[in-house]
């Protein structure tokens, strides 16, 4: 089966989100920065202390109140750092299709689904994208209220619009019979839904 659609910048920020929000890597380089963070924050309070105040941090505290503040202060830095991880990524996102040459935003996008898999190709551009995934490469399926993320690696992903408004009745129930043999059930225990 073949359609088209049009891919409209609020589809590609809606991927970058829901990108940011599921794959392992951005959730590893989240921890990894909050971690980086409490290691800067216990070196930085150690030299600090040890140093730059007068006499030394024993003088001016005592140790069980120093490793208290350490502490309190690593998950103060821990918690920080996770909670704007995502909108800081997503506002980087967001500058990064802003700045770009090659923009997809309004671009019509042909799929074809079928049973080997899904090609995505764009149209009326000089120059031609095309993407193969077969279903075994599937890694996971995420969606949000208007959209199917496939994703065939950890941070990249094909969208499918879960309703199509430019076709015949028979051509809508034939995309939803396909979206419920492929695609929904890759969604078993690997769907994050995103609001």
């Amino acid at each position: 089966m073949v359609i088209r659609y049009m891919q409209q910048k609020k589809d590609i920020l809606a991927m970058k989100k829901n990108v940011i929000e599921t794959s392992t890597g951005h959730n590893r380089d989240k921890k990894f920065q909050s971690w980086l963070m409490v290691a800067i924050c216990i070196v930085s309070l150690t030299i600090y202390f040890s140093f730059f105040s007068e006499g030394t941090y024993l003088e001016n505290m005592n140790l069980l109140t120093f490793i208290g503040i350490l502490i309190l202060l690593s998950i103060f830095f821990f918690w920080f750092i996770t909670f704007i991880y995502n909108p800081i990524e997503f506002l980087k996102e967001k500058v990064k299709l802003k700045r770009s040459i090659f923009n997809q935003a309004g671009e019509e996008i042909e799929l074809t689904i079928d049973s080997h898999g899904i090609v995505e190709e764009n149209i009326g551009k000089s120059v031609k994208i095309i993407n193969r995934i077969s279903w075994d490469g599937v890694k996971r399926v995420s969606h949000d209220k208007h959209r199917y993320f496939v994703y065939y690696e950890d941070r990249a992903a094909l969208l499918l619009p879960k309703e199509i408004s430019r076709a015949g009745e028979e051509q809508k129930e034939d995309y939803q019979a396909l979206i419920h043999k492929y695609i929904l059930p890759r969604t078993n225990h690997q769907l994050k839904k995103v609001k």
